[in-house]
């Protein structure tokens, strides 16, 4: 087992409420969203006060960033297409629904809401179909060269053709509510999470065939994020825990909490490993998104 050493290299504030959601702009800077609406950028290099680059009315569950682009997915209010630079609304749809989840597949824009629809969009924010195969909350997406994974409240993962978008394979195994699904950048598994607490592992190859079941938190797990090499990966989860586990072995290797690391104060939601000097960052109930500094020896 490898000796890891892990250390907090900064705490950034100025949300006013929960941050749910965390995603990269470049190696360097990221933006978080969350309950003030607020849309923040954050130089993980300079380490200053955050910039505010859009202000919607409501939380903030959903933010996917397409090159100078910015959608916003708010919660009930619709979908907001933003030039970051300018800070321009390049165009707004509304959706009555909480959006959760959104993808970049090829030259469409995928939006999973609280209504269990999964909308297509054209880069131009165009409407081009709506596929609906739950009535349950879309809460997670990911994809890899020929499949898109879709993470439900009804328990179930959905496997998509990424061309076709036709459902391959319905997945059951997790207990409650699925919160997260991630395709392994080296072995290519598909790792899940969710309300139960559990990690779970998918064989790809092997028509998503169970292979790995953790018991990995006390209370929910609210998402999965792998480091830039593939070696391991990250969860986050209501019990205020951050945990570093071996990506091929599956096995623990670290957990970051506030006794011994200065972590977060209440649930953490959102988990983003960036290139830039391997650090890690990671978001909360309690307000602040931290940088972590992890050196693996």
């Amino acid at each position: 087992m490898p000796h890891i050493q892990i250390s907090k290299q900064h705490s950034f504030k100025g949300h006013n409420g929960g941050i749910f959601e965390l995603q990269p702009v470049n190696d360097r800077e990221f933006i978080s969203g969350g309950g003030d609406g607020q849309v923040v950028k954050w130089n993980l290099e300079s380490l200053e006060d955050g910039q505010v680059i859009a202000k919607v009315t409501s939380t903030i569950y959903g933010l996917l960033v397409d090159g100078s682009k910015l959608l916003i997915g708010e919660n009930s209010r619709g979908l907001h297409l933003i030039d970051i630079t300018t800070k321009a609304v390049l165009r707004s749809v509304e959706i009555k629904a909480p959006i959760f989840s959104m993808l970049k597949v090829k030259d469409q824009y995928l939006i999973g809401t609280g209504a269990g629809e999964l909308f297509v969009f054209d880069l131009q924010l165009n409407f081009t179909a709506k596929i609906k195969l739950s009535n349950k909350s879309l809460r997670s997406m990911d994809a890899n060269e020929t499949d898109i994974s879709l993470g439900y409240s009804d328990h179930v993962i959905r496997i998509l053709d990424k061309t076709t978008l036709e459902l391959k394979y319905e997945i059951k195994g997790h207990k409650l509510s699925v919160f997260s699904t991630r395709y392994h950048p080296k072995t290519k598994h598909l790792v899940s999470t969710g309300r139960d607490a559990h990690i779970r592992a998918w064989d790809t190859f092997n028509h998503y065939e169970p292979i790995h079941t953790i018991p990995a938190h006390m209370y929910a797990c609210n998402h999965l994020s792998f480091a830039p090499t593939g070696e391991y990966f990250a969860s986050a989860s209501m019990d205020k825990t951050i945990k570093i586990w071996d990506g091929a072995k599956f096995a623990l290797v670290k957990v970051i909490d506030k006794a011994r690391h200065d972590g977060h104060t209440n649930s953490v939601n959102k988990l983003l490993w960036m290139k830039f000097n391997n650090l890690l960052v990671s978001c909360s109930d309690d307000r602040t998104v931290a940088v972590w500094d992890i050196k693996f020896d």
